[in-house]
């Protein structure tokens, strides 16, 4: 158990597939700093009866967190390149969190040496909606002409499949996106 950000706790274990989990209390959260929609990200909180016998509730899947190496680097890619914003909920010198503007949900991205580096593979990608199928196209283009100044590694054409349209990005740090155009 994990106790030192002030107002929460948190457990972390690795699930026998393989993948790393925290499950985080955010009960005071709010009263040390966090804002509000951050906290209590849900509009009505789960009544345990939904989930008997668990000995928790989980009230809402806050973030994922990815690795970078650089991170001057990584946040303008993050910005110019994603679009996103980069925020924080913590006192710490660099913000660490790339969400979309109106969302309220966040990846982290820490700042790993090389040598401990965990490189996530291309079925472990986030994907960021696009309203149209022009605006895919400007996406792509505008990527492939920054592709060196990002330092990107791989730059997919896009593909058609029954549910949209899409491309795939591989960052300067390895990490994995997928732009879609989704049909529905």
């Amino acid at each position: 158990m994990r106790n030192e950000r002030s107002g929460s706790c948190s457990v972390f274990f690795v699930e026998p597939g393989g993948n790393y989990w925290e499950i985080e209390s955010y009960q005071h959260r709010h009263e040390a700093g966090l804002p509000y929609d951050v906290s209590y990200p849900w509009a009505t909180p789960l009544a345990r009866e939904k989930f008997p016998g668990r000995g928790y509730i989980p009230q809402a899947f806050t973030h994922g967190t990815i690795e970078c190496n650089n991170w001057e680097a990584s946040v303008k890619f993050y910005t110019e390149g994603l679009g996103m914003e980069i925020t924080s909920h913590v006192a710490t010198p660099k913000p660490h969190n790339i969400k979309h503007p109106s969302k309220p949900w966040y990846v982290v991205s820490l700042e790993v040496p090389e040598r401990s580096r965990k490189y996530l593979g291309l079925l472990q990608r986030f994907t960021i909606a696009i309203e149209s199928a022009a605006k895919l196209s400007q996406a792509h283009a505008a990527l492939e002409k920054r592709r060196t100044e990002f330092g990107t590694h791989k730059l997919t054409a896009i593909e058609n499949n029954p549910d949209g349209e899409s491309f795939l990005i591989c960052d300067l740090n390895r990490n994995w996106w997928e732009i879609e155009w989704p049909h529905n």
